[in-house]
């Protein structure tokens, strides 16, 4: 990839073969404003969904996170805070490599609130996230969007997010987050 892009770069193919970069955020157009790219070259234009999940209830008793188990999407900041949170439910859907070590987490320190679900079909996931209270975004990186979140919104479920990158530009706070 680097020996990729420095050869278009000393081409310039970007400037002078590409007429429009689409971004997902204003966010992540800045980021590529920052690293040179033209403002006037990049579009946003937000992620979506190929269906509507359907609107839930939020009437479970547990709130949710979904994603892949690793430390950068806020797997451990997550259960650290969970610490503090005894009698919520939490329910985490996702498999990585962090897996046995979140379980290991989860045991040393007897978070019998928070069960470890491991990966769950693309409609179970949709079925938990319409009946959950709210969904628990605790990246500590930058995300290109956070489509999971919006999945979320679809479903009419609240999510609580990090206040970092593109995520704190999808949720709008006090509203929908």
């Amino acid at each position: 990839v680097a020996g990729m892009l420095s050869v278009h770069n000393v081409l310039g193919t970007w400037h002078k073969k590409v007429n429009k970069f689409i971004a997902l955020t204003h966010f992540t157009k800045q980021k590529f404003v920052e690293a040179g790219m033209d403002a006037d070259k990049i579009v946003v234009k937000p992620n979506f969904l190929k269906s509507d999940p359907g609107t839930g209830t939020e009437l479970g008793d547990f709130m949710l996170f979904v994603g892949r188990l690793t430390p950068e999407k806020g797997i451990f900041t997550l259960l650290k805070a969970w610490q503090n949170l005894s009698g919520i439910p939490l329910k985490i859907v996702g498999d990585g490599p962090s897996m046995a070590e979140a379980q290991a987490f989860v045991d040393e320190h007897q978070l019998h609130d928070v069960e470890l679900m491991g990966r769950k079909k693309p409609e179970e996931t949709l079925e938990l996230m319409r009946d959950a209270r709210c969904l628990v975004f605790p990246s500590e990186w930058y995300e290109t969007f956070g489509r999971v979140a919006i999945e979320a919104f679809a479903a009419g479920t609240t999510v609580i997010a990090a206040n970092i990158g593109a995520i704190a530009e999808v949720v709008d706070h006090e509203k929908t987050g």
